[in-house]
């Protein structure tokens, strides 16, 4: 998962990933870091770009997109938000919104 440090890196990853995952929490975030392991394992095996986001470092990245509540999972398709998952997060619910955004994009 690569490191993000501000909103042009994110802006970039956006342009150059059909599909981006971007995970957004602050390490203080017991659920998150929990949850951080196992959105990794989904992850493999798909041809899906992901990034991370410390919120703590970088908040205004957080603000700008309206991320309230942590952790946060944003499904970018082609550079536009596609998916948000926040808070309780259900891994079948993550692989559900991957394989639809991995269709979108195989299908076109």
């Amino acid at each position: 998962m690569i490191e993000v440090t501000n909103e042009a890196h994110l802006a970039d990853l956006k342009a150059t990933n059909d599909v981006l995952l971007v995970y957004l929490a602050p390490p203080s975030c017991n659920v998150g870091e929990s949850l951080l392991d196992k959105v990794t394992d989904v992850l493999a095996g798909r041809s899906v770009g992901a990034a991370h986001v410390d919120t703590s470092a970088h908040p205004a990245i957080a603000g700008q997109h309206l991320v309230l509540a942590f952790p946060t999972i944003l499904v970018f398709v082609y550079g536009r938000e596609f998916d948000r998952l926040s808070r309780i997060i259900s891994i079948a619910d993550l692989e559900r919104s991957l394989d639809r955004a991995t269709a979108i994009v195989s299908d076109n």
